[in-house]
């Protein structure tokens, strides 16, 4: 099954607000899928919580994934799940962050979305 999109980042030292992956054209089965890798550690904690959102049958989902609170250089977290997708809606992502230094752990994510035949 070919992404249909993909975004990423790198260098980022705060939360990443809701962020649109995919608009979909169809309603049907997708696969989303992220990784976040911390490319900078804190020294002391930090962490960093992915949920993914979108609208099924109307109504809004999210799937929060647990915090990835090791904080080491390298320290990286990945899922993919299969969603039911609303027509002409946001698949999105949100990455909360907490460093005890604030903006001293730095962190970069990649995230895609497939429609599945």
């Amino acid at each position: 099954t070919p992404t249909e999109a993909r975004i990423s980042g790198s260098g980022q030292t705060a939360t990443l607000a809701a962020t649109t992956i995919r608009t979909t054209t169809l309603t049907a089965d997708y696969e989303a899928s992220y990784y976040i890798q911390k490319t900078t550690a804190d020294g002391v904690n930090s962490s960093l919580t992915v949920t993914l959102a979108w609208t099924a049958n109307g109504v809004a989902q999210t799937r929060p994934f647990a915090a990835l609170t090791t904080d080491t250089t390298g320290a990286n977290q990945s899922a993919v799940i299969p969603i039911l997708a609303d027509a002409a809606t946001d698949i999105t992502i949100a990455i909360a962050y907490a460093s005890n230094t604030p903006g001293t752990m730095v962190y970069l994510y990649r995230a895609a979305v497939k429609r599945l035949a």
